[in-house]
Formats: structure tokens, C-alpha cells, sequence
């Protein structure tokens, strides 16, 4: 019987079929992004103070760190690639939070099968994640204009230790934020990068200010009365990762303003209005998203039975 990460490495060897090699994959262009967003927080995540955090000798920022972990065109003989497919709890990769996507997997297998190349390796994506390339250049808010939505009830945070970059949560307002509540958020476009608009009472109008929040990674719209109309005006934040409309009146002409949104890595949509189609379309758009959807309704509808006729 084959052992685990075998199994996996089987399931994977399908990756390659079809003309699996016609793009070839560049080191820093479409592996270095993947690292920064599953793996270098601990395998060479930089600190706001400088330093760089890994785990054993692994620096996954590093050309000749990643050279110890695969063989040139044997991605099977490789720990960078066999570790991902493995399904040993006790040593695949990343220990935690999602495991990686088909279409992740099949990057690294096809970068190790065509050779393992550095060619053309550039500095300037070493180490730096997203919100430590927005946080470049950026100056501390205005403490007035912090106070304001403090006094509000809002939870106004750093990101990180010394970091210009805010996160605010209205949850613990929620009960009294509204549209007009959020109207200055806009005076932190530079800064504000995750939000929490929770169960608040908030409508539409207030994403026309959140739309104007570019740096935005994290959103939070579930529990309001957001509906596809608001959606549009949301359009445009392409940073995002995270969104979630859990219950609210979304549906599925909404989800047509997501599909441009090619950064999101999570939206959850269960107890919404949208329906298995919108979901599955949705999906063909995102490839990479997980999409939390099927609600109980769904579910049940799924599952029913059609109806017996009655007798004569």
C-alpha cells in the first residue's frame, strides 16, 4: 500500500496532464506571491523591526534557502512539493489554515519539473507581503480623525507594533453605527486596511464611502442591509481578500461585481440570497476562492423529495 504522501503525489501527477508545461513559471512573478501569502510567516516573515523570522534554517525569501528543498525536474523527490500533497497530519505543509489549491500545487510541481530556475530573481519581492508594501511611504492618521470614531464606540487599532496601517471594528457600536456614522472613514484611505461593519446598521450608501478605501484587505458587511446595489460601489477595491455578506440581501446579479475582484481569497455568502448557480459561476470566475455559500435552504431544497400524488 502506497504511504500518505504517495497517495497524494498520485492525485497530484494529474496536475500534468494535457499540455501542462506550455506556460513556464517564474520564480518571483507567481511563486514568490504564494510564499508571502502561506508561507514566509514562518519561513522568513520580516518584522516591522527588521527581523526575519523563520523556523529551522528554511527562508523561503531566499533563492539559495528554497535550493535545498527540491531537485531540479523531480518534483516527487522534491520536500517543496511533496510536503504540500501529503496528507500525514504530522508534517504536511502549511500546518495550518487551508491547504493549498489545486492550481497552487500544480505551480510548484510544474516550477520544479522545469528546472528549479531563479532566472531573472528581483530583490524587490523578498519578504515583503502585501500590507508591508502598502504600509511604504505611509505617515501615522490624523489623531483627531481616530478620537472621532473612538468616541463613536469603534475599536481603532494598529495592524502591527509601530505600523501605519489601521484596522477599525464597529461590532462593539454596532447597535448605533450607521451610514452616517462611517461617512469619514474616506480621510483614512491612506491608512485603513481592515474593516468591521458587523451587524451594524448600516445600508448601500455607506459602501460608497467604503468603495473609496483602496488599501482595503478585510471586509466585513455580514448581518447589515447590504444589497447588490451597494456591491457596486465596492467594485473596485482589488485588494481585497476577505469579504463576508453572511445574511444579508445579496444575490446573485451582485456576485458579477466579485468576479473582478481577483484577489479575494475568502467570501463567505451562507444565508444570503444567491443561489447554486450564482455560487458555481462565481467559482469558474474565482478558481482560487473559497466561497462559503450553501445555506441550510439551499441544502434542504437539494435534498427534496418531489412531491407524492395524491390519489384519485
Amino acid at each position: 500500500m502506497l504511504k500518505p504522501w504517495l497517495q497524494g503525489l498520485a492525485v497530484g501527477t494529474l496536475f500534468i496532464a494535457g499540455n501542462a508545461f506550455a506556460n513556464k513559471v517564474d520564480f518571483t512573478k507567481d511563486l514568490m506571491p504564494l510564499f508571502e501569502e502561506r508561507c514566509i510567516k514562518c519561513h522568513g516573515h520580516v518584522k516591522e523591526s527588521g527581523k526575519v523570522v523563520t523556523k529551522g534554517d528554511l527562508d523561503l525569501t531566499k533563492p539559495e534557502s528554497v535550493k535545498e528543498t527540491f531537485k531540479a525536474g523531480k518534483p516527487e523527490d522534491s520536500s517543496l512539493y511533496t510536503l504540500v500533497i501529503s496528507d500525514d497530519e504530522d508534517d504536511y505543509m502549511p500546518p495550518k489554515g487551508d491547504r493549498l489549491t489545486d492550481a497552487q500545487k500544480k505551480l510548484i510541481f510544474d516550477w520544479i519539473k522545469q528546472g528549479g530556475s531563479f532566472e531573472g530573481y528581483s530583490a524587490k519581492a523578498k519578504g515583503e507581503t502585501l500590507l508591508q508594501k502598502m504600509a511604504k511611504g505611509v505617515t501615522q492618521a490624523d489623531k483627531t480623525i481616530l478620537s472621532h470614531f473612538e468616541q463613536q464606540g469603534a475599536l481603532v487599532l494598529p495592524l502591527a507594533q509601530k505600523s501605519p496601517l489601521l484596522q477599525i471594528n464597529f461590532k462593539p457600536a454596532a447597535a448605533k453605527t450607521d451610514s452616517k456614522s462611517v461617512s469619514r472613514l474616506a480621510e483614512l484611505k491612506s491608512q485603513l486596511v481592515w474593516l468591521n461593519l458587523s451587524r451594524s446598521k448600516i445600508d448601500d450608501s455607506a459602501l460608497q464611502t467604503v468603495g473609496q478605501l483602496n488599501k482595503l484587505t478585510r471586509l466585513h458587511l455580514d448581518n447589515t442591509n447590504v444589497t447588490d446595489a451597494g456591491l457596486k460601489s465596492i467594485g473596485s477595491l482589488t485588494n481585497l481578500e476577505y469579504l463576508n455578506l453572511y445574511n444579508t440581501k445579496v444575490t446573485d446579479a451582485g456576485l458579477s461585481t466579485l468576479k473582478n475582484l481577483k484577489n479575494l481569497k475568502k467570501v463567505f455568502l451562507w444565508q444570503s440570497k444567491v443561489t447554486e448557480k450564482g455560487v458555481a459561476d462565481l467559482q469558474k470566475a474565482l478558481p482560487n476562492t473559497y466561497i462559503h455559500a450553501f445555506t441550510p435552504k439551499m441544502i434542504i431544497e437539494k435534498k427534496k423529495e418531489p412531491a407524492k400524488k395524491g390519489k384519485k
